[in-house]
């Protein structure tokens, strides 16, 4: 604000506090005026009634504010400038900065274009006015001519054309462009275009586009490529994988033999989608392969995960279900981190297991979980599955998961384990799919080994 006391006071000078640069220029302009200003000052200081002294050229009330002044007070000889009103031309240049946005105006007779502050600024043809695009290196380089041509075409058969385009500068400009016509309405005599620069749009939409291909390769890439032959145990697997709707998610799954006629096997389901959770999901399948064979309970495993995503970050959170089967006992030991509880078909009827359920994966730090201990009979189906094969947003999950049930149930007519999956996979999606979904079927059957017992 500036501090202004009228010329004659013992104290006539002007003091510049946290001015802004408009304010500045306008008071400067006040000044110049001469005596009109000082009788201003010099009213507001001895009346104590505000100041309000229209500025600016009267040819062109365009570019006209007004200067704003209040009294200090009483004995203080002076005023406070509080603010100017900007011009409607300052705040249209200003709106034109901010938003990369810029207007021209074609006239096809002539050949001429009148360009805004904005598209001036973007073409570097410096202040607004009017250019020969013939004439005009700006407006000669780069696409530019050629997006005029098809827009100008395009407004041939209709009232209004769109082409996108890239200009000397490697900036990427969207045009779109209403043609002007004589009142008889035809023929065109050129057209009204509005410029934005889609410049920052196009990268960022570019680098997603790129983080989605990696991401999308990486999930393909560490996704198991070969079935699990879990016969030597007594065991047969089947897997259903559903990707998201235009983007990549962090399911995740492992299966396989382990020492000691033992088997893992396991979903998870890193937080969020793209490269980061791709990461932490790759992160941990493959902590839990190598772990494993350190013959660590299944309660231990998940507590060691944990501190991994843990440490990951504060970002980094997932759920899991870790089981190992073990077939002397026909036992399946499982733990449960923040993740749906498993499904078991049993004789054609699904019901859920009912689990000890701990915290998602790096919540906390420091975790213990608890097993729960399933018998399987001969023929019985566990499914382990992620929450994108259960959860919409418009439904309770207490009524999805009875969806679930009665589509396991009207499945178990399918002795054929993969076709099982996968219409049981069919049944819980929906017309877009908002999650990626993971379905691991779990079947008990006679074992491949004779040491086994098939009872």
């Amino acid at each position: 604000m500036d501090v202004i006391r009228p010329s004659g006071s013992k104290t006539a000078s002007v003091g510049a506090v946290h001015a802004t640069p408009a304010t500045t220029a306008a008071f400067d302009v006040a000044r110049a005026s001469g005596e009109r200003w000082q009788e201003a000052v010099r009213d507001a200081v001895t009346s104590g009634r505000p100041l309000v002294l229209p500025i600016g050229p009267a040819e062109d009330p365009g570019d006209a504010c007004t200067v704003r002044g209040y009294p200090l007070g009483p004995g203080l000889g002076g005023i406070v400038g509080l603010a100017t009103t900007v011009s409607d031309k300052e705040m249209a240049n200003e709106a034109q900065r901010a938003a990369g946005l810029g207007w021209a105006q074609y006239d096809i007779l002539t050949g001429t274009l009148w360009a805004s502050a904005g598209f001036g600024r973007m073409l570097g043809l410096g202040a607004e006015g009017w250019y020969r695009p013939a004439r005009q290196g700006a407006l000669t380089t780069g696409s530019l001519p050629a997006a005029l041509h098809e827009l100008l075409l395009g407004l041939q058969t209709s009232s209004q054309a769109r082409a996108q385009t890239r200009i000397a500068d490697g900036k990427e400009v969207s045009l779109a462009a209403e043609g002007l016509y004589p009142p008889q309405g035809a023929p065109l005599l050129g057209a009204r275009l509005i410029v934005q620069d889609i410049t920052e749009l196009e990268s960022s939409q570019q680098r997603a586009q790129h983080d989605h291909f990696v991401a999308r390769r990486l999930q393909e890439a560490v996704q198991p490529r070969a079935a699990f032959s879990g016969r030597a145990v007594g065991l047969r697997t089947a897997v259903h994988y559903r990707p998201a709707e235009g983007r990549v998610g962090g399911d995740w799954y492992k299966v396989r033999a382990l020492p000691g006629e033992l088997a893992l096997l396991a979903v998870g389901d890193a937080r969020g989608h793209g490269l980061d959770a791709v990461s932490l999901m790759s992160k941990l399948r493959h902590a839990l392969a190598g772990l494993a064979f350190t013959g660590a309970r299944v309660e231990e495993l998940t507590a060691w995960l944990n501190e991994i995503t843990y440490d990951d970050g504060l970002e980094s959170t997932a759920t899991t279900l870790i089981a190992r089967y073990h077939p002397h006992h026909h036992l399946l030991r499982w733990t449960c981190a923040g993740h749906p509880p498993p499904v078991r078909l049993r004789r054609g009827r699904a019901e859920l297991l009912d689990p000890l359920t701990g915290p998602p994966l790096g919540t906390l730090q420091k975790m213990s979980y608890h097993a729960v201990e399933t018998v399987m009979e001969m023929d019985d189906i566990v499914l382990l599955y992620t929450d994108g094969l259960v959860e919409r947003r418009d439904e309770d999950l207490g009524e999805r998961l009875e969806v679930l049930l009665d589509a396991a149930t009207q499945a178990s007519s399918h002795r054929n384990l993969d076709e099982l999956v996968r219409v049981i996979g069919a049944a819980m999606s929906g017309p877009a799919s908002e999650d990626d979904a993971t379905l691991l079927a779990i079947q008990r059957v006679p074992p491949h080994n004779p040491s086994l017992p098939t009872g």
